[in-house]
């Protein structure tokens, strides 16, 4: 199985300047095996490094304040899991 998700959050006007849009994606992978009781799981936070940068212009007629972060999100996550036991067989009549 397969799933993604990609959030955008556009920029956004304040009072005295304005912030900057941010973007980001994840995507995750995980195939079971042995009858379903066995998977791995492979799950990757921001690949693309875009949610990186941000940043925040702001001032007034006396000044302008520019403020600029920069950090990375990206991560990855590797993941195996079992399920001993279980409920057992039933028998029909």
């Amino acid at each position: 199985m397969v799933t993604g998700r990609f959030s955008y959050t556009p920029p956004v006007d304040l009072p005295q300047g304005r912030t900057s849009s941010r973007e980001q994606s994840d995507f995750s992978l995980r195939y079971q095996f042995l009858g379903r009781r066995a998977s791995l799981s492979l799950s990757l936070a921001d690949p693309f490094d875009t949610a990186r940068r941000s940043s925040t212009n702001t001032g007034d007629v006396s000044y302008v304040q520019i403020a600029r972060s920069s950090q990375s999100l990206r991560s990855a996550a590797f993941s195996f899991n079992y399920t001993f036991g279980g409920r057992g067989r039933t028998r029909g009549r």
